[in-house]
């Protein structure tokens, strides 16, 4: 909970994704490719599996510079 609340305000940290209420899903398993975050979207290392890809790549200098401006210093970029 600790973690959700720290990341919940934080501009870049989170993702819009669209999804159709109307459509069933009667296996009670989450649909990873309606929910998983998009390539280049920043999470904490630990989530790499939210990825759409489920691989993740390191921050390039200047997407460091913006995770060290929100006081992240551990995040990566889905590929």
């Amino acid at each position: 909970m600790a973690k959700a609340v720290r990341l919940a305000g934080k501009l870049g940290l989170s993702w819009n994704r669209a999804v159709n209420f109307q459509t069933g899903n009667s296996t009670g398993t989450v649909a990873h490719g309606i929910y998983c975050a998009p390539k280049d979207q920043w999470l904490p290392r630990e989530d790499a599996p939210k990825c759409c890809s489920r691989q993740t790549r390191e921050l390039n200098v200047i997407e460091q510079g913006g995770a060290t401006g929100l006081g992240e210093l551990n995040l990566v970029a889905c590929q």
